[in-house]
């Protein structure tokens, strides 16, 4: 049995545990519905990997997101948009609002356009409610903390610091652990002295790799590997 927006239920707990007829206790088990991966995307649209394609599906991936719904059916973009806009309103405006009873919807709202304006950055709560008030607005910092939080936003992120390095994404599952660097195109020398030094750096055993979007880059680094992100999005040797 899945039960969807359950908290919308009065007294749903009774309700729930009515079915309950052969445990001592209570037992509950709750599923975080994601958006679809890359490789699920694939599947979504019966597309193979292979396919002559697939890096124009990826940038319809990247541009659109992964909410099932909008790959249904052959949406236009400005059809796509609006309906990323629809399921915006209904997840953050509507169910969040009444789940926790936010006044300041306007505010909730400024906030998570900012937050999603400054994906990839680091920033906290302070540094938003400063932004507030360099625009004119005087927004506590502990508003900021708690919006946040009842937006689920807030998840631990592990960005690798060396002196004054930084590596992008330090992914790790159990005793695995993968280091990751992420960049356009390898344009330039410099760029890939920006993206392969932090990890040169780091005396380990665990898998590094540099992700772009060149064709043509292939060169590994001193044990330091680079991936074409499709390679990367729709294979999992990469975890081993």
């Amino acid at each position: 049995m899945l039960l969807d927006e359950i908290q919308i239920v009065d007294d749903w707990e009774a309700s729930v545990n009515s079915f309950l007829v052969d445990f001592d206790t209570d037992i509950y088990v709750q599923i975080r519905m994601q958006p679809l991966v890359f490789r699920e995307f694939l599947k979504f649209h019966e597309l193979e990997n292979n396919n002559s394609n697939i890096t124009d599906l990826l940038w319809t991936f990247l541009i659109r997101g992964g909410f099932p719904s909008i790959h249904s059916l052959p949406y236009e973009e400005r059809e796509a948009y609006t309906l990323i806009g629809d399921i915006y309103d209904s997840i953050v405006l509507r169910d969040a609002v009444e789940r926790f009873n936010i006044k300041n919807i306007e505010l909730l709202d400024c906030i998570l356009r900012l937050v999603m304006d400054n994906i990839g950055n680091t920033f906290s709560a302070k540094k938003i409610a400063d932004y507030f008030k360099s625009q004119q607005r005087s927004v506590n910092q502990n508003t900021v903390y708690n919006y946040l939080a009842d937006q689920g936003i807030l998840h631990s992120v592990h960005i690798g610091k060396i002196k004054d390095r930084e590596i992008d994404f330090v992914a790790t599952k159990g005793n695995k652990r993968v280091y990751l660097q992420v960049t356009y195109k390898m344009e330039s020398e410099n760029t890939i002295n920006r993206e392969f030094g932090p990890l040169l750096s780091v005396d380990d055993h665990y898998p590094k790799y540099v992700l772009s979007m060149d064709e043509h880059f292939n060169d590994n680094i001193e044990g330091v590997q680079h991936m074409k992100l499709i390679h990367f999005l729709t294979s999992n040797h990469w975890e081993k």
